[in-house]
């Protein structure tokens, strides 16, 4: 074997030892080993059993607020169908629009803000483990789990029929 193959071999084996040792000397000079931070409490979507006291104080929670929060959601609803008869009109008038839209938000407003007040009330004696209960029914809101926190609505070619064409 010639010399210049042998030389060749050791200059490899010398490279790849000095980036192991270059490696493991940064490896080991960075940062000492935290213990990682406890999880972040998930108020979004509770995944853990609920003991039977957090889920009677929920309901006993949610009833109130629901008996409190019927009219403003019946008055929302109403303004919902106002607002569609604007959209929906055949001679369509601009000012009516306009004020359907604006009732429409004003009723959506005042039912957030209603919401919360009344979870905010409620907050004042609540255990922590109820409070998060209540986080979570504050940014869930005041609707149902409906068909876009499912899944998300079909797409295709059937849709396109339902929308009528004008001359």
């Amino acid at each position: 074997m010639s010399r210049q193959f042998w030389i060749t071999g050791l200059l490899i084996v010398s490279l790849l030892a000095n980036a192991l040792i270059v490696g493991i000397v940064i490896g080991r000079s960075g940062s000492p080993a935290k213990t990682d931070p406890p999880p972040p409490i998930n108020i979004e979507q509770p995944n853990r059993p609920v003991s039977p006291e957090l889920r009677q104080y929920l309901r006993e929670v949610t009833r109130d607020i629901g008996r409190e929060m019927r009219p403003k959601q019946q008055a929302h609803r109403s303004a919902q169908q106002e607002l569609r008869r604007a959209f929906n009109a055949d001679p369509y008038d601009h000012m009516a629009m306009v004020e359907a839209l604006d009732i429409f938000q004003q009723t959506e407003a005042d039912m957030r803000a209603t919401l919360q007040s009344l979870i905010l009330e409620r907050m004042e004696d609540a255990t922590p483990q109820q409070r998060r209960a209540l986080a979570w029914l504050a940014l869930r809101g005041n609707r149902s789990r409906g068909r876009d926190e499912r899944r998300p609505r079909r797409q295709g070619r059937f849709q396109d029929r339902r929308v009528e064409q004008r001359p």
